[in-house]
């Protein structure tokens, strides 16, 4: 049995947003977080892990569920 890709929307502002999710492949991350949240610009909001582990936000494991994972997409 197939599962569920999911994904949960956690903060957001401007530039910035949090998803915890089961899914684990960049371009599926980025297309359910942005029909999750749209965030008004050109390329909507893109996974950057370079980025991420520059400003020590890389991914990190979910407290409450190990088989997912917080990520923060930029705009």
């Amino acid at each position: 049995m197939k599962k569920k890709k999911d994904l949960q929307v956690l903060k957001w502002n401007m530039l910035t947003i949090q998803v915890c999710t089961n899914v684990k492949k960049k371009d599926d991350i980025e297309r359910l977080t942005n029909e999750a949240n749209l965030c008004g610009t050109t390329h909507g909001w893109m996974l950057d892990e370079t980025e991420s582990k520059k400003l020590n936000q890389a991914k990190v494991k979910c407290a409450s569920d190990p088989k997912r994972t917080h990520y923060i997409l930029y705009a």
